[in-house]
């Protein structure tokens, strides 16, 4: 019989996070490769942060390696980059005022914004379809969460 402490974990990987903006290409390589020697098979990538200036060598070095690739998102400003993206859209403060003027970081959309949430839909469309095949999961997250819309309508939703 096996026990839940027996099972192994399905996915073994690390997140790189701001740090692999730190890192040389070589650097990179090597750590990829290391991975498969110490079991890992999963490189969490943020998108933001390294996947764009070092996205051909993640793809080959953790195809070489067996490693997937599980890419990281902050959702709201990668989805609201796709489009023309409008102030009134965002998370307000407790005085109607938007948090943010365009999409960063911490932007969240104002769930009361019909127009704001069909544009954040159709962003993550275009944002999903941009990915090459390799990238079968993604991660997406709200920055911090410090910005959510607190408007006189999205302010009466319940906290979960």
């Amino acid at each position: 019989m096996t026990t839940f402490s027996q099972k192994p974990f399905g996915i073994r990987g690390f997140n790189m996070c701001e740090s692999i903006l730190r890192h040389s290409p070589e650097q990179l390589t090597r750590f990829i490769r290391r991975m498969k020697k110490l079991h890992l098979n999963t490189l969490i990538v943020h998108y933001d942060y390294g996947w764009k200036r070092y996205r051909d060598l993640i793809l080959k070095e953790c195809a070489d390696a067996g490693v997937e690739i599980t890419l990281m998102t902050f959702g709201p400003r990668t989805f609201f980059s796709y489009t023309d993206a409008k102030p009134e859209w965002f998370a307000k403060d407790e005085n109607g005022r938007p948090f943010t003027s365009g999409p960063e970081c911490e932007t969240q959309p104002c769930r009361f914004q019909p127009e704001g949430c069909e544009a954040y839909y159709h962003g993550a469309v275009q944002w999903l379809k941009s990915l090459p095949p390799e990238i079968r999961r993604v991660h997406m997250r709200a920055g911090d969460g410090l910005m959510f819309c607190r408007c006189e309508k999205c302010r009466e939703l319940p906290d979960h």
